[in-house]
């Protein structure tokens, strides 16, 4: 009775956690934004009319199709998240965005298609429309910008990644792991697949040798010449199986490689494209020292020149 007892205090303790965690996403982070986990996630997904929820899905709510890199809007959101002094895994981003996609948005969507259904020949009153719109932004935050990106797209589990794709494998801070369908290979467990599958190379190499070898001599040389040709044929073809999953496994291993370089890439892109525009702002700056210098220019008009030169850098 007393490990049944503290079977079920350890549960709940478990669930406390969890839901404690979840509930971090909707308080202020102490991010340089101000805003919540969620609100920074949504706002980095529906930036430029969704532009990089759109390529997490592979496609529009048109139904155009295009191809992406999941693991690179992944690595691309953790990022924004640091550059607020934020700091959640990837495996957390995914996960709450899963949630958000699969759960919050297909309930709200059902929600409001409802009620638009009960009420279709009456328009309501605006306390009404209000309490609508309040109550599927509990459900799903933001739901109408949402929903002008997704439409009525049914999501099933948009982070599941072709297993060649170089996503490394995380722990959520509360305990959670990646899912088996998820992106768990990186270099470390692409090497260990390709130890593993040379000692069951070779564990089947040395059972194929067993079954190669040539039976006990038969009082009929008929019977012994035919199952001579068996096992001959059966080595052959065990032969054949082998290399052939050899060969397969150099081909993902390469593609693996390949994948890894590619996210490499856009990561020192994206950071020398950031440190060509901050030296671009410091010598504008510098030039709008100087002619306040020359000009005798006011506070107000160096602040402003100041906002101008802001603008036009990082607003490009």
């Amino acid at each position: 009775m007393s490990n049944s007892n503290s079977e079920i205090s350890l549960s709940t303790e478990d669930n406390h956690a969890i839901k404690n965690e979840y509930k971090t996403w909707y308080k202020h982070d102490g991010g340089k934004d101000g805003l919540t986990s969620m609100e920074r996630l949504q706002q980095f997904m529906l930036m430029n009319c969704g532009e990089n929820l759109n390529m997490y899905l592979g496609g529009d709510k048109e139904g155009r199709t295009f191809k992406s890199s999941k693991v690179t809007i992944l690595n691309k959101c953790n990022q924004y998240f640091q550059e607020q002094g934020v700091y959640r895994t990837t495996a957390q981003i995914k996960s709450r965005l899963n949630n958000l996609l699969t759960k919050q948005y297909g309930e709200a969507y059902r929600v409001w298609k409802n009620s638009i259904k009960n009420n279709s020949n009456d328009e309501g009153s605006t306390s009404e429309k209000e309490g609508l719109e309040s109550e599927l932004n509990q459900i799903c935050p933001a739901f109408f910008q949402m929903e002008k990106v997704m439409g009525n797209r049914k999501t099933g589990s948009p982070a599941v990644c072709d297993t060649t794709k170089p996503m490394e494998w995380i722990h959520d801070e509360d305990g959670e792991q990646s899912n088996g369908d998820d992106d768990n290979t990186d270099e470390e467990s692409a090497e260990n697949s390709h130890s593993s599958n040379n000692e069951e190379y070779d564990s089947q190499n040395d059972n194929m040798s067993v079954l190669c070898s040539p039976p006990p001599k038969s009082s009929s040389s008929r019977k012994r010449r035919r199952v001579d040709v068996e096992y001959k044929e059966l080595g052959e073809e065990v032969t054949r199986q082998l290399n052939e999953s050899y060969v397969s496994l150099e081909a993902k291993i390469e593609r693996l490689y390949r994948e890894k370089l590619e996210v490499l890439k856009d990561d020192l892109h994206i950071k020398r494209e950031r440190e060509f525009i901050h030296r671009k702002f410091e010598n504008m700056m510098k030039a709008v020292a100087e002619l306040a210098k020359v000009q005798n220019w006011s506070d107000e008009k160096v602040q402003e020149q100041t906002d101008d030169v802001y603008n036009k850098t990082y607003s490009s």
